[in-house]
């Protein structure tokens, strides 16, 4: 749903699709109009939106550079300074 105008987009698709499907149809019907969305929001595991990232990705043809998270960069740098 875009936030502002509160239209919802809905496409027609059968019980089982494939992920990558999935991005394709997103791509093909949402990202061409209003481009990457800022928020995803899936009544879906949390790992599925991190699949259908990996998936648009792919269809966009768009390399994903995943970064550490912080409090892991924390704990690394403690871990070196234990160790030094």
């Amino acid at each position: 749903m875009d936030q502002f105008t509160k239209i919802i987009r809905l496409k027609a698709t059968t019980t089982n699709v494939l992920l990558e499907e999935i991005a394709k149809i997103y791509r093909d019907n949402i990202w061409k109009i209003h481009r990457v969305s800022k928020k995803i929001l899936s009544d879906r595991e949390p790992q599925f939106v991190s699949w259908f990232t990996e998936d648009l990705c792919k269809v966009l043809r768009v390399k994903r550079i995943l970064f550490i998270v912080y409090k892991q960069i924390e704990k690394i740098n403690q871990d070196i300074e234990t160790f030094l």
